[in-house]
């Protein structure tokens, strides 16, 4: 059986720590940048809008292909948020982003408690403010 101090694991594996220190240093950069972005590009009326609840039954095989994308990209980026929320990097705002991409029973719903919290919702729409965007409009029938 093997032990090693901590310290010894560490230089055993400090390869491995300056790479996920990279990691996490790229990641909050990344979030820095996207996810302000993503807040400034939502439509200022996006909770106001009703739920689409009849799509086309029928859907083209380029549908189904951008469709299993962007799930796959939502769950990266929940993975990626949850991992911010030990690591540096904007976790929450991740996962929010994350949740607008996966698509799941009551999405609009869940959506909508997440962003109605004051602090928020007051943080989203003064960052949509300096960059001269209508500020997000929620409709309270969605609470229910």
């Amino acid at each position: 059986m093997l032990t090693l101090s901590m310290i010894e694991f560490i230089n055993e594996y400090k390869s491995f720590f300056w790479i996920l220190a990279a990691a996490s240093t790229l990641l909050f950069l990344l979030s820095l940048l996207l996810i302000p972005l993503f807040f400034i590009r939502i439509p200022g009326d996006y909770f106001m809008r009703n739920e689409k609840s009849s799509e086309k039954a029928t859907k083209s095989p380029l549908k189904i292909v951008l469709i299993i994308f962007r799930n796959f990209l939502g769950w990266l980026l929940m993975i990626c948020g949850v991992a911010m929320l030990l690591l540096p990097g904007q976790g929450f705002l991740t996962i929010i982003i994350s949740l607008t991409l996966i698509d799941f029973p009551h999405k609009r719903k869940f959506e909508y408690y997440l962003i109605s919290r004051p602090l928020i919702i007051k943080t989203i729409n003064r960052l949509r403010k300096k960059a001269g965007v209508a500020p997000l409009r929620l409709v309270s029938a969605l609470r229910e």
